[in-house]
């Protein structure tokens, strides 16, 4: 997947927790964890190699 649209389908993600914290909607809120997982999971699977590994992730 490319990074444009691996960053869109983040985003959307985000965007999807940040709508659900304003109105209060877990529901919503756990459908934009796993946007975002996703999206980071098919990254991975892309073959693309990273030189720091996930450090670019918070634990």
């Amino acid at each position: 997947m490319s990074k444009a649209k691996t960053l869109r389908k983040i985003v959307a993600g985000k965007a999807k927790r940040v709508v659900a914290e304003v109105i209060g909607d877990q529901t919503l809120d756990d459908e934009g964890r796993a946007q975002e997982q996703r999206a980071r999971d098919e990254d991975e699977e892309s073959g693309e190699t990273k030189p720091f590994g996930n450090l670019d992730r918070p634990t």
